[in-house]
């Protein structure tokens, strides 16, 4: 009985641990994409193996910090059924 305490409570602090993670990612990805839309800046770089261009502009950033408030959406509700039981 004691060893399930432990792992329902390692559980929760992970869920927990988790969502801020995707919360605090999700922001910063946020910022880095209003900053880069306000300089209109895109960043263009060439694999020299392959030669192939990295392009990174401020729409991959906003996609970014949408997946990440997505998860961390899930995250929370996930948090939220785990109080309850």
């Amino acid at each position: 009985m004691n060893l399930r305490k432990t792992i329902e409570k390692q559980k929760k602090t992970s869920i927990k641990e988790s969502f801020w993670i995707c919360l605090i990612f999700g922001f910063i990805l946020l910022i880095g994409g209003i900053i880069l839309q306000i300089n209109d800046s895109i960043y263009i770089g060439i694999n020299l193996k392959y030669q192939q261009p990295t392009i990174l502009n401020s729409a991959l950033f906003f996609i970014g910090s949408t997946v990440f408030f997505i998860m961390a959406y899930f995250l929370r509700k996930k948090m939220r059924n785990t109080e309850h039981m």
